[in-house]
């Protein structure tokens, strides 16, 4: 009896195994491209060396900032409006904020969560940091970290840290 059910168990392994390709395990092409468009308002596409549209936003205040804060989000969010009411308050507070999104994540092309060379990433940052740097005047730069983001906000300092005022992850 035993003897028949661990057979019969055997077997139903072995044809999930056979079956699972062709029925549920199939791969799916990357995305190339964000799902949904970005923001038209204040949004600047900075080049990558090879070409990749990378996405940058700006959120000035209405004075003179104290600071500046650049968010750095996950690879997979920030493409919704999730961080309104963040840099909102940033900014109720005087400080204006950064938005960057590395290729693969948030608005930027690129497959969509992988990156076959960390070093592009770490070219995408550097241009926008050089980006940001023409553009706050002198003004203290934090790095605000979310999620993923936080790691490339560590890696972004390790490489710069005189560049930073500070890093909040």
């Amino acid at each position: 009896m035993w003897l028949g059910r661990l057979w019969r168990l055997v077997c139903g392994s072995l044809l999930v195994v056979a079956l699972a390709p062709a029925v549920g395990c199939a791969s799916h092409p990357l995305l190339q491209r964000p799902p949904v468009a970005a923001p038209a308002s204040s949004t600047t596409w900075l080049k990558a060396q090879d070409g990749t549209r990378l996405f940058a936003r700006l959120h000035a205040t209405t004075t003179r900032p104290k600071g500046w804060v650049w968010l750095l989000e996950g690879t997979g969010g920030a493409t919704r409006d999730d961080d309104d009411e963040l840099i909102s308050a940033l900014q109720e507070v005087g400080f204006g904020v950064a938005q960057f999104h590395p290729r693969g994540s948030g608005y930027s092309d690129g497959p969509r969560g992988d990156v076959d060379d960390f070093q592009k990433v770490h070219d995408d940052c550097d241009r926008f940091a050089a980006f940001l740097a023409e553009h706050v005047q002198g003004a203290p730069v934090f790095l605000l970290g979310q999620s993923a983001g936080g790691a490339m906000a560590l890696d972004v300092m390790r490489r710069a840290p005189a560049a930073f005022a500070g890093v909040v992850l």
